[in-house]
């Protein structure tokens, strides 16, 4: 049971859900469900609480720039950098920058399985796509926080601390790698859409380190 004073619980809910839709959001720019019209929404639903790290305040500014952009460069730059075909730029795979030969469905995939396992879950398309693609870890982040959430309010029991899985899967997994990979983006991004987003992941991960140390 979790006893705490209505308002710090509001205040808590109020945390956590701003997290899962920031977290959500980045996972439907990853699984290609994003074009310029929707990342323009995103700057004016978004920017009043995403923090003011500079990364942040740069990608607004750039993401403000967005709307005229054109629909098919962002296509072709969004699939050179993360889908291919080719060699991609900004691989969306954690072992690509952990793995000493940048091979997927390795050590480090099977370590962030693990992970999903904890919590009861694993990917859809087990042994066909590797799990430390960015779009699972983000989804992943998502469940722990709803859960967290649902505990709560008294809907879970509390056999798995879901705010701590999440500590520890953002600590020894996506800051070990994501800022490496928002980086490359915004080295051979073509479009300002793409730049952006790079530069807002990158600045929301590093206020979320900064609140959860």
């Amino acid at each position: 049971m979790r006893l705490m004073p209505l308002d710090q619980k509001s205040n808590l809910l109020d945390d956590l859900e701003k997290r899962f839709q920031t977290y959500l959001f980045f996972s439907q720019y990853y699984a290609g469900k994003a074009d310029p019209p929707i990342l323009s929404w995103f700057y004016h639903e978004m920017d009043s609480f995403l923090g003011e790290h500079p990364l942040i305040i740069q990608g607004l500014d750039l993401l403000h720039e967005v709307q005229g952009e054109d629909s098919t460069a962002f296509r072709y730059d969004f699939n050179r950098l993360f889908v291919g075909p080719g060699k991609l730029l900004a691989p969306p795979y954690e072992s690509a920058y952990l793995n000493q030969d940048g091979l997927v469905m390795q050590e480090e995939t099977l370590s962030v399985r693990k992970y999903y396992r904890t919590a009861g879950l694993e990917i859809s398309a087990l042994g066909r796509e590797p799990d430390d693609h960015i779009v699972f870890q983000l989804e992943f982040i998502c469940y722990l926080l709803s859960q967290e959430a649902q505990a709560l309010n008294g809907v879970e029991d509390d056999h798995i601390n879901y705010l701590e899985l999440y500590r520890k899967f953002f600590a020894e997994h996506l800051m070990i790698w994501v800022p490496k990979h928002t980086r490359d983006v915004q080295v051979h991004s073509q479009t300002s859409a793409c730049k952006a987003m790079g530069l807002l992941l990158e600045g929301f991960l590093e206020t979320e380190k900064q609140a959860l140390n």
